[in-house]
């Protein structure tokens, strides 16, 4: 905003012929949007300096003209870079929202060919901060969607280490300072690292405690981070009993940004509220809290989210007795079973896993369990 107020400045003293005064503006307002990675301005900016040059005519309008010809190429081809990174970055994600994980071979090499064929090749030494985040971006998005947990942590934490090494950065761009954490944080969780977890967890909430930049959208994105990542803590230690302090907290923040935060991220918080429930043995509240999701009004929720959220209520009427509904139930999932977009056949197995363990006695049903463990197990080899 404040960038683009100084070029409204110096387009007024250039509509009043004033030239030297709105290039002095220009050429300064050039240099702070360099040093801050805002150059889709900067290459706003001088294109507005050619126009003013050939206005204001100097001495120097040779040397002057050859230096703003190659500032823009140069922010050209940056801006160039910075579009392709963030194109490719934007559809993974897109492909993580509307498929989730990655579940077979072919999935796997549909996106690999995809992204090898969308990244360009440039010396990385060669990007400035702009152009490596959406470097590391991508590449995180990739490996989340192949669930190479591993390599999501290494380059999430190359992100949130590029803004750490440039700090100005992160009062410039919250939000993407934040996201950077939180693809840390999930990667530890799917790799069990809880110590190195609470590290960053701790890092995070001391840097959002100390001059943070404050505002409705910031503070939903806080808000979401924190409550995933604290509701995962949670999980780690297996301490569903501390659960009931955090859900208060979470259901009275949730009403400030419920208008800000996409149904995505809400539910995927009801389903980790959800699951604590289950984890404290809490039948009735994990299946009303699981309702929202199986029933959602919208047609947002991702297949897996809606999927897994029926497999936690059928595994909490099998624990509690609840089952009353759940011929009825069953018929429901398998019916979304076979309309999901991305199936796999670990669902298909996984309501059969269900559907025998109801129908057998008690005492038969580890031996039930246990055989589908060895079919499972034979899969993934």
């Amino acid at each position: 905003i404040i960038l683009r107020e100084q070029i409204d400045f110096a387009t007024i003293l250039y509509n009043k012929g004033l030239y030297k005064q709105a290039l002095k503006i220009l050429d300064k307002t050039k240099q702070t949007a360099i040093e801050l990675e805002e150059k889709d301005i900067a290459y706003e900016i001088v294109e507005f300096e050619k126009v003013v040059e050939s206005q204001y005519i100097t001495r120097s309008i040779d040397t002057r003209a050859d230096d703003l010809i190659a500032d823009a190429k140069h922010l050209g081809k940056l801006n160039a870079l910075n579009s392709k990174l963030s194109n490719l970055s934007l559809k993974l994600y897109s492909m993580m929202l509307s498929n989730g994980f990655a579940t077979n071979d072919k999935e796997k090499e549909h996106i690999l060919h995809f992204f090898d064929q969308q990244m360009p090749k440039k010396d990385l030494e060669l990007m400035g901060f702009r152009e490596k985040l959406w470097y590391y971006k991508a590449h995180v998005w990739k490996f989340l969607l192949l669930q190479d947990f591993i390599g999501a942590y290494k380059y999430s934490l190359q992100w949130v280490d590029l803004f750490y090494t440039h700090k100005e950065m992160i009062q410039n761009h919250p939000v993407w300072f934040m996201k950077g954490n939180s693809y840390l944080l999930n990667a530890l969780f799917f790799l069990r690292k809880r110590k190195r977890f609470e590290f960053w967890l701790k890092k995070l909430e001391v840097t959002l405690n100390r001059n943070f930049p404050r505002n409705e959208n910031t503070e939903a994105v806080e808000f979401t981070i924190l409550y995933n990542s604290k509701m995962n803590l949670l999980f780690l230690k297996g301490e569903y009993e501390d659960a009931s302090q955090l859900i208060k907290e979470i259901n009275e923040h949730k009403k400030f940004h419920d208008t800000k935060i996409d149904d995505h991220h809400i539910l995927i918080l009801q389903y980790k509220i959800a699951s604590t429930y289950l984890g404290n043995r809490d039948y009735e509240n994990c299946i009303q809290e699981l309702e929202k999701i199986v029933y959602h009004k919208t047609t947002s929720v991702r297949d897996d989210l809606s999927f897994n959220s029926r497999m936690l209520t059928l595994m909490a009427m099998l624990d509690s007795g609840l089952d009353e509904n759940f011929e009825n139930f069953m018929e429901e999932s398998r019916r979304m079973q076979k309309k999901m977009k991305h199936g796999s056949p670990f669902y298909q197995l996984t309501l059969d896993l269900f559907q025998e363990i109801y129908d057998v006695f008690p005492d038969q049903r580890k031996v039930v369990a246990q055989k589908y463990l060895k079919i499972f197990q034979e899969m993934m080899e």
